[in-house]
């Protein structure tokens, strides 16, 4: 047999792998089991695969390429099949998985090759009828795959993607009440292990439907390969070679906001806490609408010059209302002391703050947010000197100062699985300020009810406190119907 009859012979029979709908000889031997785990369904034999697949995977794998040949074969074997292929981002979607659908479909028999429809991205299998769709689902891209109905989604990179469990449960679940569809997803572990896909990853190791393949199992890299990958990652302890290579779920250290909090520290300011007793009580808020608002009880412990946090209250955004809001604080407040807080602190929601005190006589004062940095450095002064304590009750608070971690550009924290780590901001307003509302004497009685660091206060009330006296006399006195005191100026 000569070399055209041998390359004809080899052609015609990837034709008819191409019609039965059989492309796992593309594959790799080290990606075999990725594919296996895929089309199984999960990790040990079963009847129906599960609802749900996880493969933890590292890089230099071809994770994307597997997955990809697996679409193409539910689409070539399954009439009138929907695939929905989702990328982390719109880029990685362009130039990773469209090219790796051409690729594989180079040698697809004409008849049956998928038909490229350019307005929506969307590859038409005429054999069979069925659609296989890519989209991105960064700028709230996702948000064009609602509604559809889909027999298959496959997420690539799904560690990624800042919402994954708004995609997951309210866009892509509800595609499955008809079709009784699969959902897969693939990625690396994320820059924190505070992610909904670590969620997952855990949901289906109880299901046996995860699957975890490190660096040293991707069958083709030398030792050669692996040392150099290792030395380019930070080396061998590092999050990055660790993480990326090894499939660890740990905090990116290079972002991690507050890297003092380590396990040695978590042992030494986590514990049961004692009553607040005579010591000013505090509240620290964080507002959220579309993320969740956070709320943190505690007091300053004068003696030992530590804050220290008694409870916490966590809402999605959008189950908060201002009446609700504040009938728990309220609740909180007076289970835990019997009474109001010396202060209450929260970032600048004014409208919010308005309808708080006029509506419902709860005062917060508007936190000082000048550099977000600056903010974070003090918190993490204040870890780093022991003078933060938390009770253990409070397990989401534990949870964010261990894995909140920094956006790329460093002006605000990642999403986590409630919001953006609104606890850790709700800690960072209380603790820049107390120093300028504490006094030095512990004894010293604050009234809660007056308001920001400005505020007017009627001559009548205060004309016998000597340090107005004083004042008075030292500044121009005001105008009997428009008298403006210095708030701060009362504790001095």
């Amino acid at each position: 047999m000569n070399i055209m009859e041998q390359d004809n012979r080899a052609l015609a029979i990837k034709h008819s792998l191409w019609r039965r709908g059989d492309l796992t000889w593309k594959l790799r031997p080290h990606q075999t089991p990725i594919y296996d785990h895929i089309a199984n369904g999960g990790s040990v034999p079963r009847e129906k695969p599960a609802a749900k697949t996880l493969c933890n995977i590292s890089r230099q794998t071809g994770k994307s390429f597997v997955a990809v040949v697996y679409a193409i074969e539910h689409c070539l074997k399954t009439k009138h099949a929907h695939v929905q292929f989702l990328a982390s981002t719109g880029k990685q979607m362009r130039t990773i998985l469209v090219p790796a659908l051409k690729k594989i479909i180079d040698d697809c028999p004409e008849d049956i090759a998928p038909i490229a429809t350019a307005s929506d991205g969307s590859w038409t299998f005429p054999t069979t009828g069925a659609v296989l769709r890519f989209d991105g689902t960064d700028a709230d891209q996702a948000e064009n795959i609602r509604g559809r109905s889909s027999t298959l989604v496959i997420i690539d990179e799904a560690g990624f993607i800042d919402d994954l469990e708004y995609l997951v449960k309210d866009i892509i679940q509800p595609q499955f009440i008809v079709t009784k569809g699969r959902l897969v997803l693939i990625s690396t572990p994320p820059e924190t292990p505070d992610h909904y896909f670590r969620t997952l990853c855990d949901n289906a190791k109880a299901d046996n439907a995860y699957l975890e393949r490190d660096v040293y199992l991707n069958g083709f890299a030398t030792p050669e390969d692996i040392v150099q990958w290792m030395k380019e990652a930070g080396g061998e302890k590092s999050s990055t070679w660790r993480r990326e290579y090894l499939c660890q779920f740990l905090v990116d250290e290079a972002r991690q906001v507050c890297p003092e909090f380590t396990e040695e520290r978590i042992a030494r300011l986590v514990q049961d806490v004692p009553p607040a007793g005579e010591n000013h009580k505090v509240v620290g808020m964080d507002v959220g609408f579309r993320d969740a608002t956070g709320v943190l009880f505690g007091y300053y412990d004068f003696r030992g010059a530590k804050l220290v946090i008694e409870r916490e209250m966590l809402i999605r955004g959008k189950d908060v209302r201002t009446d609700t809001l504040a009938k728990t604080i309220k609740f909180i407040e007076d289970a835990i002391w019997g009474h109001e807080p010396t202060f209450r602190v929260s970032d600048v929601d004014l409208i919010l703050l308005n309808d708080l005190q006029s509506i419902h006589n709860l005062n917060f004062r508007p936190a000082t947010k000048d550099n977000k940095d600056a903010m974070v450095n003090e918190l993490r002064l204040w870890i780093q000197q022991d003078r933060i304590v938390i009770d253990k009750s409070c397990a989401k608070l534990v949870r964010q100062l261990q894995n909140a971690i920094w956006t790329r550009d460093r002006r605000q924290f990642e999403r986590d699985p409630d919001g953006h780590y609104d606890l850790v901001d709700a800690l960072i307003y209380l603790v820049r300020t107390l120093p300028s509302v504490i006094p030095l004497n512990p004894h010293t009685k604050l009234d809660p009810t007056v308001q920001p660091a400005t505020h007017w206060i009627s001559a009548r009330k205060v004309q016998s406190d000597p340090d107005v006296i004083a004042m008075e006399h030292l500044f121009e006195a005001p105008d009997e119907d428009d008298e403006w005191v210095e708030y701060e100026q009362l504790f001095r």
